[in-house]
């Protein structure tokens, strides 16, 4: 009964066993199942946590470029505020530096000066041609002080020739001079006003037959007799004071120098007939010597006439009685002991250097002071002169100045190398002028000469 029992018991154990381990079998391969597919998924999980992390580091990179890039423009922005804010203030500099530059070229843009650089017209921009046109010019201080010695005689010579009735005028625009003429009406470019002036002759050409101006001519040459006379009278005396002057002024060697107003010395027996009877004073001048006067005066305008027939009849007239062109000024040397000798070249070049200077200055002083003691006795008496005493050694300065002081005359000297502490002098204001080219400005710094002494920086009256 007990074994049965426990056969009984044995077997429901062995099937209980057997039951077990199916389970246990069941249950192993399911965890193997389970196993397997959670790690495929953990590896997923990994391998997506990596591409998660590798992502993130890309974007913080990425996100600290920006970063820095936008810094960067932050700076750059900074930093262009600033550049235009500096451009903001150059700016009205800058405008007036370039309407200064576009005024500077107006100039090269009139008719005549394009025609002269030969600037011309083509396809390349007017600012290349110009370039191109004056690229070659090269001249120094010394050749540019030259040629600007020579346009002024010439402007001189212009003048003279164009009469009263016109003059020229010189406009400086930045190192360039543009000549006009200026007549009645206004001013004229060079070219226009020679259109002009033959438009004038052939309209003069026609106001007047032969007749009428022989009755013309009769009626004003009556006039301008007694007109000339006193003229020359009246330069004949001025001149007679100026030799009495100059001589009465000796030079530090004892000699003296004088002038005389002379015809000149190839005058035709017509003119030297008209100046004689010119010389004749009023109250000896008859009816028949008036005559005679007429008569010659109407052959100096028919002389003119036929020399220069382009001239409008004011102008011929003006030429033909110009009496200035008949006479001719005639310096003189005085030694200590009164012997005369003509001043020519030669003997101005065998006098020394301060004997030289003021022989030539001279004249100007004496004309100056023999001008102004003319006036009223409250007149300014000033002279200027530029560049004053250049080329003249130490010992000539002195000399000139001490004849200058003489003649009581106020001087407004300019020049490189001015500087006068003469003894001689009561007063003498210097000016040393500075120029700055950054700041655009000229400074002036006053020095005084007193007569003892040299006084900086203020301007004292003793």
């Amino acid at each position: 009964m007990d074994l049965e029992a426990a056969e009984t018991e044995q077997g429901a154990a062995s099937a209980e066993h057997s039951e077990a381990m199916a389970q246990h079998q069941l249950l192993a391969q399911r965890l193997a199942s389970l196993s397997e597919s959670l790690g495929a998924e953990v590896q997923e999980i990994l391998r997506k946590l990596e591409e998660a992390e590798t992502a993130r580091n890309r974007a913080q990179r990425e996100q600290e470029r920006e970063r820095d890039t936008l810094q960067s423009a932050e700076r750059a922005k900074a930093s262009h505020i600033g550049t235009k804010r500096a451009y903001e203030q150059q700016l009205p500099a800058q405008e007036y530096d370039l309407e200064r530059a576009l005024k500077s070229l107006a100039p090269f843009q009139r008719p005549p000066v394009e025609a002269i650089l030969e600037i011309g017209t083509g396809e390349h921009p007017y600012f290349e041609r110009l370039h191109k046109a004056v690229a070659s010019a090269a001249f120094t201080d010394e050749q540019l002080k030259s040629t600007e010695t020579r346009l002024s005689k010439r402007l001189a010579a212009l003048d003279e020739e164009l009469g009263t009735r016109f003059h020229s005028i010189q406009a400086h625009d930045d190192g360039i001079v543009l000549i006009s003429v200026a007549d009645e009406v206004g001013e004229h470019g060079l070219v226009r006003f020679h259109s002009r002036l033959g438009d004038r002759l052939e309209t003069a050409r026609h106001l007047l037959e032969d007749h009428e101006q022989k009755l013309f001519e009769d009626h004003l040459l009556g006039t301008l007799c007694g007109q000339l006379r006193e003229r020359i009278q009246e330069t004949t005396e001025l001149v007679t004071s100026m030799d009495k002057v100059m001589r009465s002024r000796r030079l530090a060697s004892g000699k003296s120098v004088g002038i005389h107003w002379k015809p000149h010395g190839d005058t035709d027996a017509t003119r030297r007939e008209l100046l004689k009877l010119l010389g004749f004073d009023k109250h000896f001048l008859n009816s028949d010597r008036l005559a005679k006067v007429r008569e010659l005066l109407s052959a100096e305008v028919q002389s003119t006439r036929r020399e220069r027939p382009d001239r409008t009849y004011l102008e011929i007239l003006e030429g033909a009685l110009d009496y200035r062109r008949w006479h001719h000024f005639e310096l003189t040397l005085y030694d200590a002991e009164g012997g005369a000798t003509r001043l020519t070249r030669r003997a101005h070049s065998r006098l020394s250097g301060g004997e030289k200077a003021a022989a030539v200055h001279l004249p100007l002083f004496a004309a100056a002071h023999a001008h102004f003691s003319a006036g009223q006795e409250t007149c300014p008496r000033l002279v200027a002169l530029d560049e004053a005493f250049a080329g003249i050694d130490d010992t000539g300065v002195p000399e000139l100045l001490r004849l200058a002081a003489e003649f009581d005359l106020d001087w407004f000297l300019t020049g490189h190398d001015l500087w006068v502490t003469e003894p001689f002098l009561p007063g003498v204001m210097h000016y040393d002028l500075a120029h700055d080219p950054v700041e655009r400005a000229v400074s002036a710094w006053p020095i005084l000469w007193n007569g003892r002494e040299t006084i900086e920086g203020e301007e004292h009256p003793s």
